[in-house]
């Protein structure tokens, strides 16, 4: 199978972009660009894996098998990683904070990403994710719990935009849902191409539409007085109201 990396390092070339770019601008206090950014700076670790795992897949005979498992104990730990802090960004984007949802929200948020981890954790002894079977890679029956994890927390991100009111715009939630179909595509033509290797990509791609349409610096700075305008001033005043 002749995988296609390409793809991976376009995203981790849109991603630098991205994050030298948000970096670069002036941010408000408020928690999304944060989880934004880590979102993306894990697309990037995401992406940087999946080539590492590929390369020594086809290299097998000279990486070893120890130093195989390690790039894939690495790859599927972190698989779901971007996904679940890109539903912590629309969480504090819809709600401010995590606090304001429910019990149960945090629950759906926290357990899906542990199980996760547990099912590559287990691995060793299971071999539910994958193995290698006189030298070759071979799936795990259980390997769709993870890629389940990440349409989950996709899905669950989607509802946080779609029923947030007040605190995303419509153009706003619009463009996150774009990012969110981006990934979906993208993963779900993986899945059915697995040498594309296209996930990662999807993210970036997701990301970059994020960036030029949600994060704009210029809705809460002024430009001429390089200082934060009304609106947002005002909703900074609230949420420190709010946080006592």
């Amino acid at each position: 199978m002749e995988y296609r990396m390409e793809y991976n390092i376009a995203a981790i070339i849109i991603c630098m972009i991205i994050l030298t770019t948000h970096i670069l601008k002036r941010k408000t206090k408020e928690s999304y660009n944060l989880f934004f950014t880590i979102f993306v700076a894990f697309t990037v670790i995401g992406s940087i894996l999946d080539i590492a795992s590929t390369i020594g897949n086809m290299n097998r005979g000279i990486i070893g098998i120890f130093w195989l498992n390690v790039l894939n104990y690495s790859f599927f730990l972190m698989l779901s990683v971007p996904t679940f802090f890109f539903l912590l960004y629309t969480v504090h984007l819809a709600k401010d904070s995590i606090k304001n949802v429910s019990v149960l929200q945090k629950i759906l948020i926290f357990l899906p990403i542990a199980i996760a981890t547990l099912v590559v954790a287990s691995n060793p002894w299971t071999k539910s994710v994958f193995q290698y079977v006189d030298g070759e890679y071979a799936r795990g029956n259980y390997q769709i719990i993870i890629y389940a994890v990440n349409f989950f927390y996709t899905a669950f991100a989607a509802y946080f935009v779609v029923t947030a009111k007040e605190s995303i715009k419509k153009s706003n939630k619009i463009y996150v849902c774009l990012c969110l179909a981006f990934a979906i595509f993208a993963a779900v033509l993986q899945a059915l191409v697995p040498e594309l290797l296209l996930q990662f990509f999807g993210m970036a791609f997701g990301e970059l539409v994020i960036l030029l349409n949600v994060q704009k610096t210029d809705e809460y700075v002024n430009p001429e007085l390089d200082i934060f305008n009304k609106r947002i001033f005002l909703k900074i005043v609230k949420q420190d109201l709010r946080a006592g």
